[in-house]
């Protein structure tokens, strides 16, 4: 048994009507590592299937929200450059970071009710893209949280954001309030998975303050369970021996995330496994169709939007793990329209075509403004 639910409804401003779709699916796991000299974060997406597109987004680029209320919706310009994993469409990613450093992913959480304000809107996707955008570090991130109104058009969710500097948050929407913002100190443990922080970490301490993590279920596909093993896991910082070199550190430490990973990962519904390097923009990922692990470098493209958006297909094989910058192509509309039709159309939501055409074709709309 799978822990989400996964609907999809957007707005007749862009005549996207549908009725709600619901299936048990998308139950995801991420955690940061503990150690202090590299900021690592890991995250596993668990669903049916595992297409997509890694996106390397410009900074330089006026966008606007996909409308979803008659009140104003959000525009801006791309401060930054980022890495993105998107399923259901260019500008509509489950997670991605940025070069400044900020990480931001997305997990299913049942309870979620945003509150309603008069604020400029957008779609919970969509807002990952946003703040990747626009923000540099999760303090500034948490600042302006109330700057525009998140609303639901794909599903109940909740979000993790880590920054280089090894502050993170997660954000949630309970009751119709903006309720569990846990910045710096008050998150105590930098993990999340599909129940609310606070019921997770209250779960998690039990065994953590106890001495007793042994005794959290093995293979448990719970998620509370799941969060307590990787709140266990990260609970331990690493031993370094003394002149051990940083990069060792950080292959040893990207090891041990792989294997916490793998510990809370749902079988054959785990179709990526992540490993983000804040400190160095890299990240890592296996997938369950390509289990060679593919690194890709932030550093490695021209983020001005001079040039065109850059994508790589989530399941390019390689022989042995190795970075695969080299191996992204410039964006197309026909790349999108076979993650959006195997998604949209074809997947959890059973689109009609004139919709998925609209889909497709939105990133048409962004125009550089600053190359």
């Amino acid at each position: 048994m799978r822990f989400c639910s996964w609907a999809f409804s957007l707005p007749t401003s862009l005549i996207l009507s549908v009725s709600l779709i619901a299936q048990p699916v998308l139950a995801c796991s991420a955690f940061q590592m503990p150690l202090v000299s590299h900021r690592l974060v890991g995250r596993n997406f668990d669903w049916d299937y595992g297409h997509g597109l890694i996106i390397v987004n410009k900074r330089g680029v006026a966008k606007k929200a996909i409308p979803m209320q008659p009140t104003d919706t959000v525009k801006w310009v791309s401060k930054y450059g980022s890495l993105t994993f998107n399923q259901a469409g260019r500008e509509l990613p489950y997670g991605g970071v940025n070069e400044a450093g900020l990480m931001i992913e997305v997990l299913w959480l049942g309870y979620t009710a945003w509150p309603v304000t008069s604020t400029p809107s957008i779609n919970e996707v969509q807002w990952i893209q946003h703040q990747l955008d626009t923000k540099g570090s999760v303090q500034e991130l948490v600042s302006k949280i109330n700057d525009v109104r998140i609303l639901s058009a794909f599903a109940k969710v909740h979000f993790i954001a880590c920054d280089a500097s090894g502050d993170c948050a997660s954000i949630e929407g309970a009751g119709g309030q903006l309720v569990s913002v846990h910045a710096g100190a008050q998150m105590p443990l930098e993990a999340l998975t599909n129940d609310t922080y606070e019921g997770s970490v209250k779960h998690a301490l039990k065994f953590i303050d106890s001495g007793t993590c042994s005794q959290v279920k093995p293979g448990s596909m719970r998620s509370l369970d799941r969060f307590a093993r990787a709140a266990c896991a990260i609970s331990i910082s690493p031993e370094i021996l003394p002149g051990t070199s940083p990069e060792a550190v950080v292959a040893s430490e990207t090891l041990r995330a792989n294997a916490i990973l793998d510990d809370v990962a749902q079988g054959p519904y785990t179709q990526w496994r992540i490993v983000y390097d804040l400190t160095a923009r890299t990240i890592s990922i296996r997938t369950k169709d390509a289990p060679i692990a593919k690194t890709v470098s932030l550093s490695a493209f021209d983020l001005s939007c001079a040039t065109p958006a850059q994508t790589l297909d989530l399941q390019t094989a390689i022989a042995v793990p190795a970075d695969v910058s080299r191996l992204f192509g410039n964006y197309t509309v026909d790349q999108n329209r076979k993650i959006v039709e195997a998604s949209l159309l074809n997947g959890f939501a059973h689109l009609p075509q004139s919709t998925v055409d609209q889909v497709v074709a939105f990133p048409d709309k962004t125009v550089c403004v600053a190359p």
